[in-house]
């Protein structure tokens, strides 16, 4: 896939920042609307570590409850 999908980098820069606060301060509701805000290739765009650590978070969920 290509790294920037047609967004501009700025576009990717700042959902890059949307999924770091997110990831690290969101509540579960909220980590959920924004995978459904987002088509997988605008997400796909965000950087590997962050979506890793995003699904991680959202694993860790889902396996304490």
């Amino acid at each position: 896939m290509q790294k920037n999908a047609g967004a501009p980098v700025q576009e990717i820069v700042i959902l890059e920042r949307m999924v770091r606060r997110i990831t690290l301060f969101g509540t579960l509701p909220l980590k959920i609307e924004l995978l459904n805000s987002f088509r997988q290739e605008i997400l796909g765009t965000v950087s590997e570590n962050l979506r890793a650590a995003l699904f991680g978070e959202l694993l860790n969920t889902v396996n304490m409850d």
